[in-house]
C-alpha cells in the first residue's frame, strides 16, 4: 500500500500491516515499536501518530498517520500556534 492509496480509503482507522507497508518495515517491528512507545515519555516516542491498543490489537487513525508520514504532524507538535490560528 502506498500513501496515495491510503488517502483514498474511506475508513477512519488502518491496520498495523497497512501502516507498515507505507513505512517500509514489517508489521511486527511496528507493533513492537508502538508497544515500547507506550512506556516512553512523549518527547522520546518514535511514532507520534494517533493510535490505541485494545487487548493485543493496535488501531491507527488514518488521517493522523498520513499527517505523520508527510511530516506535518511533527510540525504541528513543534509549532502549535501556527496550526491553531494563534
Amino acid at each position: 500500500m502506498t500513501l496515495d492509496e491510503m488517502r483514498s480509503l474511506d475508513r477512519e482507522s488502518i491496520s498495523v500491516k497497512e501502516a507498515a507497508q507505507v513505512i517500509g518495515c514489517s508489521p511486527q517491528l511496528l507493533r513492537d515499536g508502538l508497544d515500547i512507545d507506550e512506556e516512553r515519555p512523549i518527547e522520546m516516542r518514535r511514532y507520534l501518530f494517533p493510535h490505541c491498543k485494545i487487548g493485543n490489537r493496535h488501531s491507527i487513525m488514518r488521517a493522523g498517520f498520513i499527517r505523520w508520514a508527510e511530516g506535518k504532524l511533527l510540525e504541528e507538535l513543534v509549532n502549535p500556534e501556527v496550526h491553531n490560528g494563534i
